[in-house]
Protein backbone atom coordinates (compact mmCIF):
# COMPACT_ATOMS: atom_id res chain seq x y z
CA UNK A 1 0.00 0.00 0.00
CA UNK A 2 3.35 2.23 0.69
CA UNK A 3 4.11 2.06 -2.99
CA UNK A 4 0.98 3.77 -4.36
CA UNK A 5 -1.06 6.63 -3.45
CA UNK A 6 -5.21 6.38 -2.87
CA UNK A 7 -5.61 8.46 -5.91
CA UNK A 8 -4.22 5.66 -7.66
CA UNK A 9 -6.04 2.77 -5.64
CA UNK A 10 -9.45 4.84 -6.62
CA UNK A 11 -8.42 5.03 -10.23
CA UNK A 12 -7.87 1.42 -10.44
CA UNK A 13 -4.55 0.37 -9.82
CA UNK A 14 -3.83 -2.60 -7.96
CA UNK A 15 -0.90 -3.82 -6.10
CA UNK A 16 1.35 -6.73 -7.10
CA UNK A 17 1.25 -9.52 -5.56
CA UNK A 18 4.08 -11.23 -4.19
CA UNK A 19 4.94 -15.28 -4.07
CA UNK A 20 3.99 -15.11 -0.23
CA UNK A 21 1.17 -13.47 -0.66
CA UNK A 22 -0.21 -16.15 -3.56
CA UNK A 23 1.24 -18.78 -1.11
CA UNK A 24 -1.04 -17.75 2.13
CA UNK A 25 -4.14 -16.86 0.20
CA UNK A 26 -3.76 -20.77 -1.86
CA UNK A 27 -3.08 -22.08 1.40
CA UNK A 28 -6.08 -20.40 3.06
CA UNK A 29 -8.16 -21.59 0.72
CA UNK A 30 -7.10 -24.81 0.80
CA UNK A 31 -7.74 -24.99 4.34
CA UNK A 32 -11.41 -23.61 4.14
CA UNK A 33 -12.46 -26.48 1.75
CA UNK A 34 -10.90 -29.08 3.23
CA UNK A 35 -12.72 -28.00 6.52
CA UNK A 36 -16.17 -27.79 4.25
CA UNK A 37 -15.58 -30.92 2.31
CA UNK A 38 -15.16 -32.53 5.86
CA UNK A 39 -18.17 -31.06 7.78
CA UNK A 40 -20.37 -32.08 4.36
CA UNK A 41 -19.18 -35.42 4.87
CA UNK A 42 -19.93 -35.59 8.80
CA UNK A 43 -23.47 -34.60 8.35
CA UNK A 44 -24.02 -36.78 5.88
CA UNK A 45 -24.48 -34.19 2.98
CA UNK A 46 -22.43 -35.47 0.17
CA UNK A 47 -24.60 -38.15 -0.02
CA UNK A 48 -27.87 -36.42 0.03
CA UNK A 49 -27.81 -35.31 -3.53
CA UNK A 50 -29.81 -37.44 -6.17
CA UNK A 51 -27.64 -38.36 -9.43
CA UNK A 52 -29.36 -38.84 -12.52
CA UNK A 53 -28.86 -41.31 -14.62
CA UNK A 54 -26.93 -40.47 -18.05
CA UNK A 55 -29.71 -42.06 -20.30
CA UNK A 56 -32.33 -40.05 -18.29
CA UNK A 57 -30.65 -37.25 -20.11
CA UNK A 58 -31.47 -38.07 -23.32
CA UNK A 59 -35.22 -38.12 -22.43
CA UNK A 60 -35.11 -35.10 -20.60
CA UNK A 61 -33.63 -33.31 -23.71
CA UNK A 62 -36.95 -34.55 -25.38
CA UNK A 63 -38.91 -33.37 -22.99
CA UNK A 64 -37.63 -30.17 -23.31
CA UNK A 65 -37.68 -29.65 -27.11
CA UNK A 66 -41.39 -30.96 -27.02
CA UNK A 67 -41.66 -28.59 -24.01
CA UNK A 68 -43.25 -31.04 -21.39
CA UNK A 69 -40.88 -30.17 -18.86
CA UNK A 70 -39.56 -26.08 -18.48
CA UNK A 71 -36.18 -26.13 -17.62
CA UNK A 72 -34.89 -24.19 -14.30
CA UNK A 73 -38.05 -25.41 -12.46
CA UNK A 74 -37.36 -27.21 -9.42
CA UNK A 75 -39.08 -30.53 -9.03
CA UNK A 76 -41.29 -31.11 -5.73
CA UNK A 77 -38.70 -33.94 -4.44
CA UNK A 78 -35.47 -31.30 -5.12
CA UNK A 79 -37.10 -28.73 -3.14
CA UNK A 80 -37.37 -31.14 -0.02
CA UNK A 81 -34.07 -31.64 -0.09
CA UNK A 82 -33.33 -27.97 -0.47
CA UNK A 83 -35.27 -27.20 2.44
CA UNK A 84 -33.79 -30.32 4.46
CA UNK A 85 -30.09 -29.07 3.81
CA UNK A 86 -30.90 -25.52 4.79
CA UNK A 87 -31.87 -26.83 7.93
CA UNK A 88 -29.33 -29.08 8.66
CA UNK A 89 -26.85 -25.78 7.32
CA UNK A 90 -28.64 -24.03 10.13
CA UNK A 91 -28.12 -26.63 12.44
CA UNK A 92 -24.61 -26.52 11.83
CA UNK A 93 -24.16 -22.94 12.07
CA UNK A 94 -25.21 -23.05 15.22
CA UNK A 95 -23.28 -25.54 16.58
CA UNK A 96 -20.40 -24.01 14.86
CA UNK A 97 -21.43 -20.57 16.85
CA UNK A 98 -21.50 -22.51 19.94
CA UNK A 99 -17.99 -24.07 19.28
CA UNK A 100 -16.45 -20.68 18.75
CA UNK A 101 -17.72 -19.19 21.80
CA UNK A 102 -16.95 -21.50 23.90
CA UNK A 103 -12.86 -21.11 22.15
CA UNK A 104 -13.10 -17.51 22.46
CA UNK A 105 -14.21 -18.13 25.90
CA UNK A 106 -11.74 -20.19 26.82
CA UNK A 107 -8.98 -18.26 25.72
CA UNK A 108 -9.99 -15.12 27.44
Amino acid sequence: MASISIEEQQGGKLIQRSTRDVDSINRASNQFFSLLYKICHEVDLAFKVLTVPSNSHKRMRKDVTSEKVMPGIASIAITRQIDDTAKRARSIIQRTNILLKSIIGACL
